[in-house]
């Protein structure tokens, strides 16, 4: 006889500071632990782990469930969801995503250390260029003022006529060069990073909705047939 109504499908537990991926049924899931049985052995006891100690749960239809402090709450992310970044933010649809939502569901969850890096060299890539450019921009004006004051026949104050600005000049500009010097590769780099987090993420949430159904013929419960694995 030929079957095809025999189906497995399988949530999976991802856990804080372990490459560990749980493949289990879910059973439960409440404030203080998850309790699942494991997915090789549906018939066996149940199991159950502390919530502090999930990063994610990917359910079997797609969701993902990515848990957080007790003080935010968890968050809930859809494969149909696709995960945007633009200029230093992350947006999830049409929604932009907070700094802590990004650090606690994607940040330390999936990408740990890389996401740190990145962020804090576009943080400060930032700060350094804005320091940069303002620097640049007073001392060219400062510069420009005590020009035209030193070539004003009618300004004829001997304090300020006397003094030579070409120093602080000099070292105006060398501060604002050096600070776009290093800001502006730092702003790049943690653009780019931030940005292939993105892409790899949304290249995960495809191919795992993909790669997961299999049509397999073979034994089953109810005798040789097909078994839909997804």
């Amino acid at each position: 006889m030929f079957l095809s109504n025999v189906c497995y499908a399988q949530d999976r537990i991802y856990l804080y500071d372990s490459n560990q991926v749980i493949e289990a049924k879910i059973v439960e899931i409440s404030d203080d632990d998850v309790l699942y049985k494991m997915f090789n052995n549906l018939n066996g006891p149940d199991y159950r782990i502390s919530t502090s100690k999930v990063a994610v749960i990917e359910f079997e239809n797609g969701t993902k469930q990515f848990f957080k402090t007790e003080e935010t709450g968890p968050y809930v992310f859809y494969d149909n969801e696709y995960l945007g970044y633009w200029n230093g933010h992350f947006y999830r649809g049409h929604r932009r995503l907070s700094q802590k939502e990004i650090s606690d569901a994607i940040g330390y969850s999936l990408y740990g250390s890389k996401y740190r890096k990145a962020m804090n060299q576009y943080t400060y890539g930032v700060l350094l260029t804005i320091s940069g450019a303002i620097t640049v921009s007073l001392t060219t004006a400062l510069a420009c003022i005590n020009n035209d004051h030193n070539n004003d026949p009618a300004f004829q104050d001997p304090f300020f006529k006397k003094r030579d600005n070409t120093v602080g000049v000099i070292i105006g500009y060398v501060v604002g060069a050096a600070c776009l010097g290093s800001g502006i590769p730092l702003w790049i780099k943690g653009n780019k990073g931030l940005n292939e987090i993105a892409d790899d993420f949304n290249r995960n949430q495809k191919s795992s909705s993909q790669k997961d159904m299999s049509l397999i013929l073979g034994k089953t419960s109810s005798g040789f047939g097909l078994a839909l694995n997804f």
